[in-house]
């Protein structure tokens, strides 16, 4: 096995294998012959935490106030015990803007619409870890949990992050901090990353202080007939984009420094058609656009 002019695992027959960390650096390798199990023990990672967030503990029947662990509108959630947790969620958001997904471990969310439910079903044996999100700056979050074999969930902030100052706006699961309301969860196809979103989605960042920023998002309609976006920055209208059927478009979206402001901010995209469930058979997603990675600047 070479790795550029080095050679970094020799073996007459069976299977080598090497470790390298993303800056090239070669962790270690071994070599195991035909009737031998591989067993690979990498080096531990060493995890440095550098502060904390602000938790609250759900236990059941009892109401908690949740305002200010969903201030930026993003938590963590965990679960004690084993079975499903139901949480009833009384807040001036509705239930329409909320997103719920497992961000590691193994188990099921979803979002009961109509009774103002979230439920968390981890798989037993494993450590499964939820995020759910919704507009920021609630004016009341009351969460309760549901009596049930669950003992207790526990819900932890996520802040949203600043935009890079120059460089690509990423869809994967590691960047859900920049997606809100109506965005559906990271996907990938192949070596292909995209985000589908509703009709109307919403991306968040956060700024120290109000800049200028130009955005250009690739994105491409699920309707046949295609689709025009309305932007909208922080309430105020920031132009439109048409996107053929078929294609990816750049949509390229100014905002002068007098629409940003220091703290949290919002763009909203609102489309005007979706693509029809029955041309999707078993998913019941409201699918209007797609976006792939795109690119940022701020303040230049």
């Amino acid at each position: 096995m070479l790795w550029g002019d080095d050679v970094a695992a020799v073996g007459d027959r069976g299977i080598v294998a090497a470790a390298f960390t993303p800056d090239g650096k070669l962790l270690g390798h071994w070599a195991f012959a035909l009737d031998e199990t591989p067993g690979v023990d990498l080096p531990p990672t060493p995890f440095v935490l550098r502060g904390e967030m602000p938790c609250q503990v759900l236990r059941p029947g009892e109401p908690a106030d949740l305002t200010t662990i969903l201030a930026d509108g993003r938590s963590w959630a965990t679960v004690e015990g084993t079975g499903k947790a139901v949480l009833t969620l009384n807040t001036d958001a509705p239930p329409s803007s909320w997103r719920l997904g497992r961000a590691n471990g193994r188990g099921e969310a979803a979002i009961d619409v109509q009774q103002s439910l979230l439920i968390i079903d981890p798989v037993r044996g494993t450590r499964a870890v939820f995020k759910f999100a919704m507009p920021p700056a609630p004016l009341r979050a009351i969460a309760t949990l549901a009596p049930g074999d669950v003992t207790a969930v526990r819900l932890c902030q996520s802040t949203i992050p600043p935009l890079p100052a120059t460089g690509a706006l990423e869809v994967d699961a590691q960047h859900d901090g920049w997606f809100g309301a109506g965005w559906h969860l990271g996907e990938r196809g192949g070596t292909q990353r995209f985000r589908w979103s509703t009709r109307t989605s919403t991306l968040t960042w956060r700024m120290q202080k109000p800049a200028l920023i130009r955005m250009v998002l690739r994105l491409r309609p699920a309707s046949v007939n295609g689709a025009t976006l309305q932007v909208a920055a922080n309430g105020s209208p920031a132009g439109s984009c048409t996107l053929q059927f078929g294609a990816w478009t750049e949509c390229r979206i100014d905002l002068p420094e007098s629409m940003t402001r220091t703290g949290i901010n919002q763009l909203a995209l609102t489309a005007d058609t979706v693509s029809p469930s029955a041309d999707r058979p078993g998913d019941a997603r409201e699918l209007s656009f797609v976006m792939q990675a795109s690119r940022v600047r701020v303040g230049q």
